[in-house]
C-alpha cells in the first residue's frame, strides 16, 4: 500500500516538475519508471481524485483542484495578476496586493508598492482578519454559503478598531452587500487611517484571491477610494479571465 502510493506521490512531482505543462502516458511512463498499462491504473485513480486530468491532446496535467490544495493556484493568479497591478499603481499611484484564503485569514501573496514616501504597511505574507479587512470580507463572501457560515462562525470578531464589524448579523449584511456590489470596503476597520477596497478574482467557478487597493485615509479619503471601485472591480475580472481562458502569466522582467 505504502508503495502504492508513493507512486502516486512520483506522477505527481512529475506533472509537477518546473517547466511541465503536460505530459504524454510514455513520456511519463519514462519518467517515473512505469510501464502504460501499470501507470493508467494511477492515472486513473488520480482523476478520480480530480487531481489530474487527460487534456484535448491526450496529454496528461494537473488539475486546478490539486493546485489549491498545494498553493499552485495562489501562483497561477499571481503571474496572471503581475502586469495588472503593475498598471494599477501607476495609474492610481497607491498599493496593490493580491491576497489569498489561508485558514482564518486573508494573506497578501503579492503586493506592489507605490511611489510614495508613507506607504501601507501589508506586504507580501501579511495576515488580514477576514472580517476586518477589504481583502478578507471579499473571499468570505464569495465562498459557498455552507462554507461561509460555518468559516464566520468559528471567527473571532475581535475589534481591531471601533469601526470593526463585531456582531454575526452586520457581517452577513455586509457580506450581502459586497456581493451586491462587486467589491468590499474596508472603512478603517483593521487600522485607522487606512482604507481599502477589493474586488474578487474567480478560477473555475470559485474565488480563489482578491484584487485590493489599499491607500492612507489622509491622502485618499473613503469616497476618492471609492471612485477607483469599477478599476479594481474591471482589473480582478481581467485576472479572472485570464485564468479562465489559460493566457499564459505574464512575467515582470
Amino acid at each position: 500500500m505504502l508503495r502504492s502510493v508513493s507512486r502516486l506521490f512520483d506522477i505527481l512531482d512529475a506533472l509537477a516538475a518546473p517547466g511541465v505543462e503536460s505530459m504524454g502516458l510514455h513520456d511519463l511512463g519514462r519518467r517515473v519508471s512505469l510501464a502504460d498499462p501499470t501507470l493508467l491504473r494511477f492515472l486513473g485513480s488520480l482523476q478520480e481524485l480530480g487531481f489530474v486530468r487527460n487534456d484535448e491532446r491526450g496529454k496528461y496535467r494537473l488539475t486546478d483542484q490539486f493546485k489549491r490544495y498545494t498553493g499552485g493556484a495562489a501562483q497561477d493568479v499571481r503571474l496572471a495578476a503581475q502586469d495588472v497591478m503593475r498598471r494599477i499603481t501607476a495609474d492610481l499611484q497607491e498599493d496593490v496586493q493580491i491576497a489569498t484564503l489561508d485558514a482564518d485569514s486573508a494573506v497578501c501573496v503579492e503586493t506592489l508598492k507605490s511611489s510614495h514616501l508613507l506607504q501601507v504597511a501589508f506586504n507580501t505574507g501579511f495576515r488580514a482578519p477576514i472580517h476586518a479587512s477589504a481583502m478578507g470580507k471579499v473571499l468570505l463572501a464569495h465562498m459557498p454559503e455552507a462554507a461561509r457560515r460555518d468559516l464566520s462562525a468559528r471567527t473571532d470578531l475581535h475589534a481591531y478598531t471601533e469601526r470593526t464589524i463585531t456582531d454575526r448579523r452586520s457581517l452577513e449584511r455586509a457580506l450581502a452587500e459586497t456581493r451586491k456590489r462587486g467589491f468590499a470596503i474596508d472603512d478603517q476597520e483593521l487600522e485607522l487611517g487606512i482604507n481599502c477596497i477589493a474586488a474578487p478574482i474567480f478560477q473555475d467557478g470559485q474565488v480563489v484571491a482578491s484584487l485590493s487597493l489599499t491607500a492612507p485615509s489622509h491622502r485618499r479619503p473613503l469616497t476618492d477610494l471609492l471612485a477607483c471601485a469599477p478599476t479594481i472591480v474591471a482589473s480582478a475580472d481581467e485576472v479572472s479571465a485570464r485564468l479562465r481562458s489559460g493566457h499564459p502569466p505574464v512575467s515582470m522582467a
